[in-house]
């Protein structure tokens, strides 16, 4: 049986099956100003910094690919800068996930350096 997310892309990792993808992937540049619930996290892939925007209370975690957190920040109403300076260039995951602990956007992100 082949695991998908609400949108019908075919995922392999946990809470995938409950989350849909609400911004474009691989923007180097700033992105409009997101709607009512929605998430942004650009560049994809980063070098420096990678930036998240959002207008609701959230947390935002990177996982490297042994599932450990390697960065972790609260999210609000504005845009927030993680550097990903320090970290392995290579591919990590990432999770948003509001207060009640619902998923509410996952991907894959690139680091490079």
């Amino acid at each position: 049986m082949v695991k998908t997310d609400n949108l019908g892309r075919s995922c392999s990792w946990v809470g995938c099956d409950s989350v849909g993808y609400v911004y474009p992937v691989g923007i180097a540049s700033p992105l409009p100003p997101p709607k009512e619930g929605e998430l942004q996290v650009y560049p994809n892939p980063a070098t420096n910094q990678l930036h998240i925007t959002s207008n609701i209370q959230a947390t935002f975690i990177l996982y490297d690919l042994l599932g450990r957190a390697v960065r972790q920040v609260g999210l609000g109403s504005g845009t927030v800068q993680v550097s990903v300076l320090g970290l392995p260039a290579g591919t990590y995951f990432y999770q948003i996930i509001n207060p009640q602990k619902q998923i509410l956007q996952h991907d894959k992100l690139i680091v490079l350096h």
